[in-house]
């Protein structure tokens, strides 16, 4: 079950890679024009343009959970449980991509030793909770899924505050500005 749900949510989940990438191809470029207002303006659009876009697939995941199952051939308990399990960590899927950026703004700006404690605290997160969850409560699938989510969504949240905070290039776009680069994020997005 924890193999079909976990499955499924990797295409969620590649959605903020494919993201992560963009954002690091379109502020490597600019940061290397030296040009500071476009990084802002850049990794801002693709920030909540790809936040929102994840939001939209965890809630389709969620939705279309029972459907996505059966088609990977699931059925009876193991399709109960796998349904289960994907819906509850696709609720995690935009924290999880919220550290996949978070880790990719720590690397551009050079702080490789950091991105890479990011990754380590938020699998180290996760660690606590899943045998309390599991064993300690006898929540089985149910708590590895829920040990996931909260891991993702504390992590998420630690890595949004601190580019928010630290790195200076996240600032609350307006609509207008994402349209102006939305041409620039698909273009390096849909392939």
């Amino acid at each position: 079950a924890v193999g079909f749900g976990s499955t499924i949510a990797y295409y969620g989940i590649s959605v903020g890679v494919a993201l992560g990438i963009t954002i690091s191809v379109l502020v490597s470029r600019q940061l290397g024009r030296d040009d500071m207002a476009s990084v802002r303006d850049l990794f801002s659009s693709t920030w909540f343009f790809g936040l929102s876009l994840l939001i939209c697939v965890s809630v389709l995941l969620i939705l279309l959970a029972p459907l996505w199952v059966w088609l990977l051939q699931a059925r009876g308990a193991t399709a109960d449980l796998a349904t289960t399990y994907l819906q509850i960590i696709a609720v995690g899927v935009p924290g999880r991509a919220l550290v996949m950026w978070g880790i990719f703004s720590m690397r551009l700006q050079g702080k490789v030793r950091l991105g890479l404690y990011a990754t380590l605290s938020v699998t180290a997160l996760n660690a606590i909770p899943d045998p309390i969850f599991i064993f300690g409560f006898g929540w089985g699938i149910v708590g590895a899924a829920l040990a996931t989510a909260i891991s993702t969504f504390v992590g998420g949240y630690v890595l949004f505050w601190w580019v928010a905070q630290r790195s200076g290039w996240l600032t609350i776009p307006s609509l207008q500005d994402i349209r102006r680069n939305l041409g620039d994020i698909l273009r390096f997005y849909l392939p």
